[in-house]
């Protein structure tokens, strides 16, 4: 026998379990509000079981995502531009029929140059700091792209020259 309330209430256990683990992630409480709404709204959209595999998938990517991120930054870490792999999740606005995709976007951001006399950030560009969206890649996309710059790495890191020779993969194109 079944109890629906006491059902329900280790549902919730699961989801908040799964963003309690994101939240130690999180660089900023914001981030950790906004992940929680969005879980929210995930669960009364698509129920709470499809929730929990789409959270599920997506805490097991953001590992890989994080190393890349630490990869991308150790290759090309004194360039104009940030380049950051973000773990996203991809919906149809009109349907719940089918789950959601787990994907990667890449950006690119300028980098400040220094901070200005208000405390703000000052561009080279004059600008703001725009993202700018460089490529969509599926899981399976993703991690084929993570080897390579996992093994960019190796070779750039075993010559000790800075990356960005002729002959250097670029794993962000």
């Amino acid at each position: 026998l079944t109890i629906p309330q006491a059902h329900n209430e280790q549902d919730g256990r699961n989801v908040s379990t799964i963003l309690s683990k994101m939240a130690q992630r999180s660089k900023t409480d914001d981030e950790s509000r906004l992940a929680q709404e969005y879980a929210t709204h995930l669960r009364e959209r698509i129920g709470k079981d499809r929730t929990i595999r789409i959270l599920t998938d997506l805490e097991k990517l953001q590992e890989q995502v994080e190393e890349a991120n630490e990869l991308t930054e150790d290759l090309r870490g004194g360039e104009e531009f940030e380049w950051e792999f973000q773990a996203q999740v991809m919906m149809e606005v009109a349907s719940a029929e089918y789950d959601p995709d787990i994907v990667v976007a890449l950006y690119t951001r300028e980098r400040p140059e220094e901070v200005g006399p208000k405390g703000e950030w000052v561009y080279q560009s004059g600008g703001c700091g725009k993202r700018v969206l460089r490529s969509i890649f599926s899981k399976e996309q993703f991690k084929r792209r993570l080897e390579v710059l996992r093994d960019t790495f190796d070779v750039v890191n075993a010559r000790e020259e800075p990356w960005g020779k002729p002959e250097d993969l670029n794993p962000w194109s």
